[in-house]
């Protein structure tokens, strides 16, 4: 479910490496929210 997820590309930097992340917005806070993509969540397929 993507929905409430996105993904920001840096596409320029002056002295430094390029590239994406994926975070989570939170639309009741109006932010933005890192997304943890190193654990699985164990109820995701019940």
């Amino acid at each position: 479910d993507r929905k409430k997820l996105t993904d920001i590309f840096i596409k320029k930097h002056r002295n430094g490496p390029t590239g994406g992340v994926e975070l989570y917005f939170d639309n009741e806070k109006q932010r933005f929210r890192s997304v943890d993509t190193k654990h699985q969540d164990p109820f995701k397929n019940q």
